[in-house]
């Protein structure tokens, strides 16, 4: 259908100028990065040059979902990639050769900090600080002496 003039005469285009505003094309590969490494929306459309309103509008028209349908599936990738780099460095991996013998990878030894961070995470597992007395008693007063380390005749200078 063809815009018309307030004559009601067929609108003639002016060839030199384009109508309406470009569209905008989304990098979806960049974009499913952003959300893989756990980015805002806000950072999501710094990075593309884009307002979030665009953006919701393109999720549904070129994906078929909502923002945050896509956000989500996408930033569970981004999880899975980080557990298993965790896990790597948890239990360590032995280097690794093409057939030539040329190092691809190489190896990664166990992290204890982490084989503790994980086992309380996952596990349950929990520092236990017990404080008693001689005995095993409890402790009823905590008594606190503080030893002056300077000599005679330096009280009070600096």
């Amino acid at each position: 259908m063809k815009k018309l003039t307030k004559a009601g005469k067929p609108r003639k285009r002016n060839p030199r100028k384009g109508e309406g505003r470009p569209e905008t094309k989304i990098n979806w590969r960049q974009f499913s990065a952003l959300c893989e490494i756990d980015c805002t929306q806000v950072e999501i459309c710094s990075v593309l040059g884009i307002n979030d309103k665009t953006l919701e509008k393109h999720c549904k028209m070129d994906q078929g979902k909502s923002f945050s349908d896509f956000y989500e599936e996408k930033r569970n990738l981004g999880n899975r990639s980080l557990r298993r780099a965790m896990w790597l460095d948890v239990m360590g991996c032995p280097a690794e050769y093409d057939k030539k013998g040329n190092c691809i990878r190489e190896e990664i030894k166990p992290n204890i900090t982490m084989k503790i961070w994980l086992s309380k995470q996952r596990l349950g597992y929990t520092d236990k600080q017990e404080h008693t007395g001689k005995d095993g008693a409890a402790l009823n007063e905590i008594k606190i002496t503080i030893v002056d380390g300077r000599k005679n005749g330096e009280a009070g200078k600096n």
